[in-house]
């Protein structure tokens, strides 16, 4: 039987009876009935593939907007500004310097380690010129001893027998003054018994008042009383007493006290007892251990922008004790690059009992906290940043939070977050 085409080539697609379709099989040769096999069994399993696909509808897929999760951040009356070195120091604390130049004297109170009260005298400096000054008034005494030595010797002894006849002599008076008031009229008249010129110039009351100062000045005398000597004797004692007023207030001038109770910490070794200073030589420091205070330079910009009365810090010593320290002024301090501002915050009367003398001085890591004028979320401003894609942040942290959260609130920057009141 012939081969007849499986297909007609007019204008249209015309089905092949299946009669033809087997008989046409036949007049494939054998070398490609093979391949013919396996191209139309390629055929039957796309199609089976995209009828089965074809035939389920694929879910619908939106793109989705990540949304900002407040509170994965917590929410915090207070925001971590700074972490800065820090010094603890009394907040009484006095230099105390040489007044003047000469030689040093320590005093028992320099030489007993701990505390002092206030005024305590614990060194003096005597002027160049007092040792000289002091052998002039050792030799002045000296001569003032042997002075009244020769005059109780000599002087002293014919003093005594002087007023010993002044002493009888008022006696008399006084009896001869009593007599004349007791018989006044032996005194009187043209042809009077006695003698009126045996009559006393004075009273009785007067006699006696007279012999009574006789006799109390013979008894200092005798005594050797000081307010009894001769006039040269007095004159020689004055003089040295003036002298060594006058040393000795020169001498009150530089004894150099305490000027508060606190622990002195001598700048020179106590054994410098009668060394020579100079003015202005820096000899001790002593400083009120019981009040102290945290220093921090105030230079980072951070600090100032936000109310200084709201700001503490926390400090801990080395045996891991922790205070918080309230601020309470700002200061300027003298440096090597000039002058810087300083922040004081102030520790609690009972912070590092037992350590505060060791503290004193000491520098320490401070971390310095703001409190907050009302709750607010604390975000790290590194997961703002990532959030960030446009660049709001570029414009600045209030600016960039207002476009990136509309209507949230800055509260604070701090030094890795900063403090936001959500909308």
């Amino acid at each position: 039987m012939g081969c007849q085409p499986m297909f007609s080539y007019n204008t249209g697609w015309q089905p092949v009876p299946r009669s033809k379709v087997d008989a046409a099989s036949c007049c494939v040769p054998p070398r490609y009935a093979a391949a013919r096999r396996v191209y139309f069994s390629g055929i039957s399993a796309l199609a089976l593939a995209f009828s089965t696909g074809c035939g389920r509808t694929a879910p619908a897929t939106s793109p989705t907007t990540p949304t900002w999760n407040w509170d994965a951040y917590p929410l915090e009356s207070q925001l971590l500004v700074a972490q800065l070195p820090a010094s603890v120091v009394a907040i009484r604390a006095e230099t105390i310097r040489a007044p003047i130049a000469g030689i040093l004297r320590m005093l028992p109170a320099a030489k007993q380690p701990g505390t002092i009260a206030a005024g305590t005298a614990w060194a003096a400096i005597e002027p160049e010129d007092v040792p000289a000054e002091e052998k002039e008034l050792s030799q002045a005494r000296q001569d003032l001893a042997e002075r009244r030595a020769g005059y109780r010797r000599f002087d002293l002894p014919a003093e005594l027998g002087k007023l010993d006849d002044e002493i009888a002599a008022a006696r008399e008076t006084v009896a001869l003054a009593r007599f004349a008031e007791r018989s006044p009229e032996l005194f009187q008249g043209d042809t009077p018994l006695l003698d009126p010129r045996l009559k006393p110039a004075v009273t009785a009351a007067q006699a006696e008042v007279r012999l009574t100062a006789i006799e109390d000045r013979r008894k200092q005398v005798a005594a050797g009383d000081p307010a009894a000597d001769p006039a040269d004797i007095s004159a020689m004692a004055a003089a040295l007493e003036t002298r060594q007023r006058a040393l000795d207030e020169r001498l009150s001038r530089h004894v150099i006290t305490a000027p508060v109770s606190g622990t002195l910490r001598l700048a020179v070794s106590p054994e410098a007892d009668g060394s020579r200073v100079e003015t202005g030589d820096i000899l001790a420091t002593i400083s009120d251990d019981t009040a102290l205070e945290v220093v921090i330079k105030g230079t980072l910009p951070l600090l100032h922008a936000v109310p200084a009365e709201n700001l503490y810090c926390t400090v801990a010593a080395s045996g891991g004790k922790e205070a918080t320290a309230a601020f309470s002024a700002w200061g300027i301090e003298s440096g090597a690059n000039g002058v810087v501002p300083i922040m004081r915050f102030r520790l609690p009367p009972g912070a590092f009992t037992g350590e505060r003398a060791n503290l004193a001085g000491v520098e320490l890591p401070a971390l310095v906290f703001v409190r907050l004028a009302e709750p607010a979320r604390i975000v790290p401003k590194l997961a703002l940043a990532e959030w960030d894609a446009s660049s709001a942040l570029a414009a600045g942290w209030q600016p960039g939070l207002q476009r990136l959260f509309p209507g949230a609130r800055l509260l604070a920057e701090g030094r890795s977050a900063v403090a936001i009141v959500p909308k």
